[in-house]
């Protein structure tokens, strides 16, 4: 079971209990959902004591929503909070094809609002077997393995590496060094060789066929996201081409209905991102120019007429991702630098500012809370700064609280408003053995975060967990106010998270835990990316 964790002072207990969580479906226990006096189920106890699980009660533990699961296959598949009463959406996904066969996978699940669909994109690619990068003699190499591994190893007789090498055309005779001890090919990767993105949309009982909403050749879906009324998909597609140069990329915001449809081309530019106002029919877009850094444009585009309204052109706009307040009336926007400083305002639907909330220097991220009383953000003084200060702005009181004073990459609020999920960048050698969490990283991790809730009024930080995201999560996290719109890792009662992770020997793996972490986590199986359904 997951409570056979120990503290990181601990950690040779780690390869134990990396056969338990490979096996353990296992679940809360029922007090995890004993009401308290004022009708909160959640148990909150001191930070280094934790509730063990019982298998045995998992029939009788509440569900709350779904959870999609991008699998370590490239399969997608729906499960409970437990990991039971699996769905399988998709079954032929190929992530390690043979020579001459395209590779197929599912990515950026995508849930509807009433959480009876969901969304995804099949990605299908046509890669060489190797790259031509070669290394020769070297001092030390690392190979990945595993269903996942970008690397393959070739060693020993030179006639049969150079026979290989020829072969597949990949680098001439000379290039290959005479008896060489060890030879790294590594694959190729990105989307030099994409065939296709298509999107689908299918129901989450898995009882009828999956709906192709669209099919781009040669282009790249890197992102989507539904509307609110559920009648139409955002996406931005990349064509494959240029998708390694950023100096002539070029981005399309689109539009498609899912009740099927051309797509409508409505942006495009270097780069876009943008959020659905409440009503479903208006979109916020923030589209940086082509060729120009650092110039963007924000519009209001009506989605029924493609009208755009302009509410900045050709501007240094300090934030990623705009956002419209939850009831649609308000929205969060910056002024132009002045002297190296922006500030942060609230303006109303048509964009006239209205409220300064905070002056600042570089770049902010911010999100609205569910109730549309708060506001997290984040600075990132310098374009190298991994995190910032999380700040949470009350808009009733006016006060700026201080959430955290760790540099927080990444936040997520709860459905109900009360806590924040933060991811906040840790090196490995700052990982300490005091830690009230638990270490969930691998023997030699290369990127840690530590994962923690914060309630917002009391501003109690529970530190829960040391983890290394897989490849998936990692760049959510590097993205999140883009993806949090769209990205559920809370379930809809505000009790449980969800994450993925790399865990010992490569292996990844999606973790579900109760938030405050008074219960243990458990395993919901093999995985690279998991979203909670929001009902």
């Amino acid at each position: 079971m997951l409570d056979t964790y120990r503290q990181r002072s601990n950690l040779p207990h780690k390869r134990l209990v990396s056969i338990a969580i490979a096996i353990s479906a296992v679940t809360l226990s029922a007090c995890a959902n004993a009401p308290t006096a004022n009708g909160d189920p959640r148990i909150e106890l001191p930070q280094k004591y934790r509730l063990s699980q019982e298998s045995l009660l998992s029939t009788f533990e509440r569900r709350s929503g779904k959870i999609a699961v991008i699998q370590t296959d490239g399969n997608l598949s729906i499960v409970d909070q437990t990991g039971k009463g699996k769905v399988q959406l998709t079954r032929d996904a190929v992530t390690r094809p043979r020579q001459g066969k395209p590779s197929l996978f599912y990515q950026l699940p995508v849930w509807s609002p009433d959480s009876t669909q969901i969304a995804f994109v099949e990605t299908s690619a046509e890669r060489p077997v190797v790259s031509t990068v070669l290394e020769t003699n070297p001092e030390q190499v690392t190979i990945e393995r595993g269903p996942n591994s970008n690397s393959v190893e070739v060693g020993g007789d030179r006639a049969q590496i150079q026979g290989q090498l020829q072969q597949q055309r990949q680098i001439p005779q000379t290039s290959v060094e005479k008896n060489p001890r060890r030879v790294l090919i590594e694959r190729s990767s990105g989307n030099s060789g994409l065939l296709s993105s298509a999107i689908y949309v299918a129901t989450v009982d898995g009882k009828k066929p999956l709906n192709e909403l669209l099919m781009l050749s040669k282009e790249a879906i890197n992102y989507l996201d539904w509307s609110p009324d559920g009648s139409q998909l955002a996406f931005s597609s990349e064509r494959a081409d240029q998708a390694q140069r950023t100096d002539t990329s070029t981005v399309s915001l689109n539009i498609v209905s899912t009740a099927g449809g051309k797509a409508r081309q409505v942006l495009n530019g270097a780069a876009a991102v943008w959020h659905w106002n409440s009503d479903g029919k208006t979109l916020l877009a923030k589209v940086d120019a082509a060729g120009r850094a650092g110039l963007s444009a924000l519009s209001l585009l009506d989605t029924q007429t493609n009208a755009t309204s302009a509410l900045a052109s050709r501007a240094r706009l300090s934030f990623q991702t705009p956002q419209f307040s939850p009831d649609g009336n308000k929205m969060l926007i910056t002024t132009e630098p002045n002297n190296g400083r922006s500030d942060l305002l609230v303006a109303n639907r048509d964009g006239k500012a209205e409220r300064r909330l905070t002056s600042f220097s570089g770049r902010v991220s911010f999100t609205w809370s569910p109730d549309g009383n708060k506001v997290a953000y984040m600075v990132r003084e310098s374009p190298t700064s991994i995190g910032g200060v999380l700040h949470m702005f009350d808009l009733y009181s006016g006060e700026d609280k201080v959430l955290s004073q760790l540099p927080v990459a990444a936040f997520f609020w709860s459905p109900d408003s009360v806590r924040v999920l933060t991811f906040s960048p840790t090196r490995p050698q700052d990982m300490s053995a005091d830690f009230p969490g638990i270490d969930l990283t691998n023997d030699t991790p290369q990127s840690v975060f530590t994962l923690a809730t914060i309630d917002v009024m009391t501003r109690n930080s529970r530190q829960l967990f040391y983890i290394e995201p897989t490849e998936p999560f990692a760049n959510v996290l590097t993205q999140f106010d883009r993806f949090n719109r769209a990205i559920n890792l809370w379930s809809p009662d505000s009790k449980r998270i969800v994450f993925p992770i790399t865990y010992y020997n490569g292996m990844n793996l999606i973790v579900e835990s109760e938030a405050t972490g008074s219960i243990y986590p458990r395993s919901l199986g093999p995985g690279t990316m998991a979203v909670w359904s929001p009902k």
